[in-house]
């Protein structure tokens, strides 16, 4: 299971939460790159995941909002 926190600046979280359920669980595709960042960040891991647009919708994500 994969979390992914993130951090953003002066959005509303509403439409974050919003704009991330709906790509993530009806669209189905990773406009915000955390699989390029995962891919970046951790490449053996990267390389593990068979289907990360199968293994992107069930991805734990948790948003933190930064002052």
């Amino acid at each position: 299971m994969f979390i992914i926190v993130f951090y953003s600046l002066n959005l509303p979280k509403d439409l974050l939460i919003h704009s991330l359920h709906k790509f993530q669980k009806q669209v189905k595709v990773d406009i915000f790159g955390f699989g390029s960042a995962l891919h970046r960040s951790n490449p053996k891991m990267w390389h593990g995941i068979k289907d990360w647009d199968k293994t992107f919708e069930n991805v734990n994500i948790t948003h933190q909002q930064e002052d």
